[in-house]
């Protein structure tokens, strides 16, 4: 059986504004699932992960796109394997579509800069992996780097319609009408956080309904 892994943690954007924790919360799921986990292969980009193979990691539109496309170009994975996709950053509603936000995501353009939470396990479904396993940490409060605030519904109501049409386990924050926290004692989101001790509490969260449960009293205000 193989594990497979991408952790994205965005803190800086040219748009939005800054989060501190980010970058933080990815590694500290890498952490996690390569250490603890053992998967076979992580895939990690942030503000300043290392080049992969030559090639900016940084969590770009066009980066990150280019290498969904290289890497699910034809399946490599089989039923019995795992994939992992957690991403800790901005997330928009955008005319009834759910998108996550790359470093240089903008809200007055999100269809040509978001990249929509439905492309994204599409992608994880070409990898042939059997069990496909969607984490988001993007329920935060929308606010532009002027200051000006979006307010409205966050993300979550069609990634779990698609996720689920999909057959992909999605675990979210918070309901689209809640916001994730960073918590600076922790210097994490509340979410990872809570989400990391949950699944190293040796099997007592094995499954994804226990750990929901255990998410769902843990994380979100």
């Amino acid at each position: 059986m193989a594990n497979w892994a991408i952790a994205i943690g965005v803190n800086e954007y040219q748009f939005l504004h800054h989060l501190k924790y980010a970058k933080n919360d990815a590694l500290h799921i890498c952490d996690f699932l390569g250490n603890e986990a053992k998967f076979d292969r992580i895939f990690y980009f942030s503000d300043d992960s290392p080049d992969l193979d030559g090639k900016t990691t940084k969590p770009f539109r066009n980066n990150l796109l280019k290498v969904f496309k290289e890497l699910f170009a034809q399946p490599f994975l089989h039923e019995s394997d795992n994939f992992w996709f957690f991403f800790a950053g901005h997330g928009i509603l955008c005319d009834g579509i759910d998108y996550l936000m790359p470093s240089d995501g903008d809200p007055d353009n999100v269809v040509d800069t978001g990249i929509s939470v439905n492309q994204v396990i599409q992608n994880l479904r070409g990898s042939g992996a059997g069990n496909v396993i969607l984490a988001l940490d993007a329920c935060r409060n929308q606010v532009r780097r002027n200051g000006d605030t979006r307010s409205g519904e966050g993300i979550g109501r069609e990634t779990e319609r698609v996720a689920k049409i999909a057959d992909v386990i999605s675990i979210a924050a918070c309901s689209p009408s809640e916001y994730s926290y960073e918590v600076d004692d922790l210097q994490h989101g509340a979410f990872t956080y809570a989400l990391v001790e949950g699944l190293g509490l040796q099997g007592r969260c094995a499954t994804a309904a226990k750990l929901n449960t255990y998410l769902s009293q843990a994380s979100c205000s």
